[in-house]
């Protein structure tokens, strides 16, 4: 079952890994970017929201 689930800090550097992967990086560039927007996502961000997707209660993906 998929379940999503607000990004909680521990996430972050999980999803800057999946980010930094050729196959995600050539559609959505640079990591550190979204780093920066899931930092900032209780300030200047806080208009997006950030989800990881769950499989099972294994992270698969990440949704906004």
């Amino acid at each position: 079952m998929y379940l999503l689930r607000v990004l909680q800090e521990d996430d972050i550097e999980l999803v800057r890994t999946w980010m930094q992967q050729d196959y995600v990086s050539m559609w959505f560039g640079d990591a550190d970017e979204w780093v920066a927007e899931m930092k900032g996502r209780d300030k200047e961000y806080d208009f997006i929201h950030h989800f990881i997707v769950e499989d099972n209660q294994n992270p698969i993906g990440f949704v906004q």
